[in-house]
C-alpha cells in the first residue's frame, strides 16, 4: 500500500509541476519502495533509476529544475 502512495504522490506533484517548469513527463519504469519498522521508527527508502522514473521533456534549464524539485518534495513524505 505503502508503493502504491508514493508513486500516487509523486505521479501528482510531477503533474502540478509541469506548468510551472513548462516541461512534459511520462513514466518510464516503476520504482520500488522498500518499508522496514522496528520498534522505534519507521523507514521507507525509494528505489529507482537516477531519473525518478520519469522521463521529461523541454528547455534543457526547465528539465533540470523540473527534475531536481519533483524528488525534492517527495523526501518529506
Amino acid at each position: 500500500m505503502v508503493y502504491l502512495l508514493l508513486e500516487y504522490c509523486q505521479d501528482n506533484l510531477a503533474d502540478q509541476a509541469v506548468s510551472k517548469y513548462n516541461v512534459s513527463w511520462t513514466s518510464t519504469s516503476n520504482i520500488v519502495v522498500t518499508t522496514v519498522d522496528d520498534p522505534y521508527n519507521t523507514y521507507l527508502t525509494l528505489d529507482c533509476d537516477h531519473g525518478m522514473a520519469m522521463n521529461s521533456v523541454g528547455d534543457q534549464k526547465n528539465v533540470y529544475a523540473f527534475n531536481f524539485a519533483c524528488p525534492s518534495a517527495i523526501s518529506p513524505l
